[in-house]
C-alpha cells in the first residue's frame, strides 16, 4: 500500500507540473490554447483511478470491485497513449516556439502514459492472483494493442470513450467495417500495430528497469 501512495504523490506532482506549464503558457500568450490537454489528462487518469479504488479495498472486495470496474478501465485505457497524438498540434499556433510546445505536450503525454501503465500494472497484479505469471503479461500486451486501436478511433475517426454509451451501434458498426475490410483500412491496422509495439516496448522497458532496481537492492549473501 505504501507503493500506491508513493505512486499517487508522484502522479499528482506530475499533473500539477503539467497544469503549471499550461497556466504559464496561457499567461504568456493570453489564450488558453491547450486547455484540451487538461481534459485529455483527466480521461487518461480514469483507468488508474479505477484500479486504485479497487486496491484500497479489502482483498475479497478488491477483486469484486475490479471485475465491476474493468469495463470502465478498458473503455478509458486508450486515453492514456492518446495524448501522444496531440504532438500533431506543434506549429499550429504562430508566434510560439516549437520547442516550448514540444515540451508542453510531452509532459502531458508522459504523465498520461504513466497513469495508464501504473493502472495496467495494478491489473496485472489482480490477474496474477488467479492466472499465474504468463497470462497476465500476455493480457497486458493485448490491452496495449487495443489501446493503439482505440487511439486510431479517437484521432482519425473522432470517436471518444463516451460514444460507447451514447452511440454504441454506430461505433460498433464503424469498428466492424474496419475489421471486415482490413485491406481497405491499412492506416487503421498500421497505426494499431506500430503504436501497440511502441507501447509494449515502453511498458516492458519500465518493467525491466523496476526489476533491475529490485534485484540490485536485494541484500547479497555472504
Amino acid at each position: 500500500m505504501k507503493k500506491k501512495w508513493i505512486d499517487t504523490m508522484f502522479l499528482s506532482l506530475m499533473s500539477l507540473f503539467c497544469l503549471a506549464l499550461f497556466v504559464a503558457r496561457a499567461v504568456w500568450t493570453g489564450k488558453p490554447q491547450y486547455a484540451f490537454l487538461n481534459w485529455n489528462l483527466f480521461l487518461a487518469a480514469i483507468p488508474w483511478g479505477a484500479t486504485t479504488a479497487a486496491k484500497l479495498l479489502p482483498k475479497k472486495a478488491s477483486y469484486a470491485a475490479m471485475v465491476i470496474l474493468f469495463p470502465v478501465w478498458l473503455i478509458f485505457f486508450p486515453n492514456s497513449p492518446y495524448i501522444l497524438t496531440d504532438l500533431y498540434h506543434i506549429g499550429m499556433y504562430p508566434g510560439i516556439p516549437n520547442w516550448l510546445d514540444l515540451i508542453h505536450i510531452l509532459c502531458y503525454a508522459w504523465t498520461a502514459l504513466l497513469f495508464g501503465f501504473f493502472s495496467l500494472m495494478d491489473l496485472e497484479e489482480f490477474l496474477g492472483g488467479f492466472m499465474g505469471r504468463f497470462l497476465p503479461k500476455a493480457c497486458s500486451a493485448a490491452f496495449l494493442f487495443l489501446a493503439g486501436f482505440g487511439v486510431y478511433l479517437g484521432r482519425t475517426l473522432r470517436w471518444n470513450s463516451w460514444d460507447i454509451l451514447s452511440a454504441p451501434k454506430n461505433m460498433l458498426q464503424s469498428i466492424w467495417t474496419m475489421a471486415s475490410n482490413p485491406l481497405s483500412n491499412k492506416d487503421a491496422w498500421g497505426m494499431t500495430i506500430l503504436l501497440g509495439l511502441f507501447l509494449n516496448a515502453v511498458y516492458i522497458s519500465i518493467h525491466l528497469f523496476v526489476s533491475m532496481r529490485v534485484a540490485n537492492n536485494k541484500p547479497q549473501r555472504a
